[in-house]
């Protein structure tokens, strides 16, 4: 497998494939209107949610249909890109190709980064030692020499390359920088936001505040370098939707609000974000003696606390974990979906369809825990609506 959208090291992602619908299996509905890139026998074709081949399995590397409806693929060892009918939208000719984000992709050419647009024009000439995606603002990171800085849409160098490392710009309009051995945050006309004065920095979160480190403590600022949160934490992580931030003192885990109100005790030995497992309900895994299990809100066990490994719970209500014999899924109340039998168990999307392992080839299930993309591939990426 070559570049398939990975996660946590496996071929894994959240799936977004169709909706249930009467006399068919949950989950299949509409699932037509979205294409998954698979291998089998080492070469890459697409499927739709039904597990039917869309388009052949030809290509010797692919990737992902993007938001415009094209998907790079390799064909005789050159990179061009297909539309959803399968047919060659942009030609073969580059050496490298990545998906379109933004309007604009970036390919290589005899080891150097440009841009096109959809219509296949080049409008970066490559000439960088590399581009990254476009961001929200039309401005890339690229590299130079070994230096980082920012390009129009058009290929101006309108921000020097001057840094150690570059984030692409949020919809804040805020980009974290490095230099040297600190961090910081500047505007999009390459002004100084936030000093460049941390060991850490994180993006913006929801709630207006930065995860940040400084003097080997963790803490929170705001968008003008404020410190919001005192930094008190030997570690720390971003606040999740519903305000609150899993955080690390003493030896212990623990959850504070926004405000840095402790509002769940420091008693696990590791513990995640909230995640939004549905029906209004926040649940956050922790582990304790070595074994995982979730907390709610109020720190109250929803989910025991005795699974090897588990993942954040999705919206439909349902979290992979796993135990010795398998992976599987518990609901929000803590009860198991069947067995826990699969290799892996990967998260479910928007659909209610997640991929699963088993006697190491790939398929789909519903939350009933029907497959419906029978396990043959040797590997299977995130579905993608397109149309």
């Amino acid at each position: 497998m070559k570049r398939l959208q990975t996660a946590a090291g496996v071929f894994l992602l959240a799936v977004i494939c169709g909706l249930a619908g009467c006399g068919e299996k949950k989950g299949t509905a509409k699932a037509k209107d979205y294409y998954a890139l698979v291998q089998k026998q080492e070469k890459f074709g697409y499927i739709d949610g039904t597990g039917k081949k869309v388009i052949d399995f030809i290509y010797e590397d692919a990737g992902n249909f993007s938001e415009n409806g094209l998907a790079y693929v390799l064909k005789d060892g050159k990179y061009g890109y297909i539309s959803t009918d399968g047919s060659m939208a942009i030609e073969p000719k580059f050496d490298r190709s990545y998906g379109f984000s933004h309007g604009y992709a970036v390919i290589e050419q005899k080891g150097k980064f440009g841009a096109i647009d959809t219509q296949g024009n080049m409008v970066i000439e490559p000439k960088y030692e590399g581009i990254f995606t476009f961001g929200e603002n039309g401005m890339a990171v690229y590299q130079k020499g070994d230096k980082y800085g920012y390009l129009s849409k058009e290929g101006e160098e309108v921000i020097p390359a001057s840094y150690t490392m570059a984030k692409a710009f949020t919809k804040e309009g805020l980009a974290v920088v490095m230099k040297d051995e600190f961090f910081g945050m500047i505007r999009e006309d390459g002004s100084e936001a936030v000093p460049v004065e941390y060991q850490y920095l994180d993006d913006l979160g929801e709630n207006g505040v930065a995860l940040a480190e400084k003097d080997n403590k963790w803490g929170y600022i705001d968008k003008d370098g404020n410190t919001v949160i005192d930094f008190i934490y030997d570690g720390a992580s971003s606040f999740s939707k519903n305000g609150l931030a899993a955080v690390f003192k003493d030896g212990k885990y623990g959850y504070i609000d926004k405000k840095g109100k402790t509002v769940i005790e420091f008693e696990y030995t590791n513990a995640g974000k909230f995640s939004d497992a549905g029906d209004g309900t926040f649940l956050a895994a922790v582990c304790m003696e070595d074994s995982y299990g979730y907390i709610n809100e109020k720190g109250e066990k929803a989910v025991p606390i005795r699974y090897a490994y588990v993942s954040d719970f999705s919206e439909n209500g349902l979290a992979a974990v796993s135990d010795d014999m398998g992976w599987g899924y518990v609901d929000r109340k803590g009860q198991e979906i069947g067995d826990l039998k699969y290799q892996y168990a990967g998260a479910f999307g928007e659909s209610g369809l997640a991929i699963v392992e088993a006697e190491s080839v790939y398929g789909c299930i519903n939350t009933e825990g029907e497959i419906v993309v029978e396990p043959e591939y040797e590997n299977i990426g995130n579905f993608v609506k397109i149309k």
